[in-house]
C-alpha cells in the first residue's frame, strides 16, 4: 500500500513539471530590456575644453582666487524643471565649513533656459544661506529653472579660499533632480 501512495505522489509531481513547462511553452510571452541612465550629465572642463568626470587643479594658497569650469547637459528627451545644483568643498576631514570659501561666484543659473543669448551675471553664492555644513563637508544647493532637451550648459566659478587649514579639498558637482 505504502508504494502505491509513493507512485502516486511521484506521479503527481511528474504531471506538474510536465503541466508547468506546457503551460509556459504554450503562453507566448515576450520580454524586453532596458537600460537607463541619469538624464543630466555633469563634467569639469579640462584645458582642451572638454568634460571629464575627474580634473586637478593647481595648488594654492589660503586667501587666493582660483577658477574652474563645469558643463552640465540634459540628455533626457524632455526638458528638465527645477533641477538643483549640489556643490561640495570637503577637505577629507569632516571639518569643512561654510567659511572655507570667502566668496564663490557662478554666472547666475536663472538666464540659460529660454533666455540664453542673454549675457548672465554673477552671483555670489558665499553667505547667503546657500550653503549646508551639518555634515563636516559645505554642501551648496543651488536652484536652477529649466534645462531644453540636448541642453548643454557651461558654468564658469570663480572661488577665494579664506584662510584656511592647509588641506587637499576636493570639489564635486551633482545634479539633483
Amino acid at each position: 500500500m505504502k508504494k502505491i501512495y509513493l507512485f502516486g505522489i511521484l506521479g503527481l509531481f511528474a504531471m506538474a513539471i510536465a503541466t508547468a513547462g506546457l503551460v509556459s511553452y504554450l503562453s507566448n510571452t515576450a520580454q524586453a530590456e532596458i537600460q537607463v541612465d541619469s538624464p543630466m550629465s555633469v563634467g569639469f572642463i579640462n584645458v582642451n575644453g572638454n568634460a571629464v568626470d575627474s580634473l586637478i587643479l593647481p595648488d594654492t594658497t589660503g586667501l587666493s582666487t582660483f577658477n574652474f569650469e563645469f558643463e552640465v547637459s540634459n540628455l533626457a528627451n524632455n526638458e528638465i524643471i527645477a533641477p538643483n545644483l549640489v556643490f561640495t568643498v570637503d577637505n577629507g576631514k569632516w571639518t569643512t565649513t561654510c567659511d572655507d570659501l570667502a566668496s564663490i561666484k557662478f554666472t547666475d543659473t536663472w538666464c540659460h533656459g529660454e533666455e540664453a543669448s542673454v549675457d548672465c551675471p554673477e552671483q555670489e553664492l558665499a553667505g547667503i544661506g546657500l550653503c549646508d555644513d551639518s555634515t563636516g563637508k559645505a554642501v551648496y544647493t543651488i536652484p536652477t529653472v529649466k534645462y531644453k532637451v540636448d541642453q548643454t550648459t557651461n558654468y564658469p566659478v570663480s572661488a577665494t579660499w579664506d584662510n584656511v587649514e592647509p588641506a587637499t579639498y576636493t570639489i564635486t558637482a551633482q545634479m539633483n533632480i
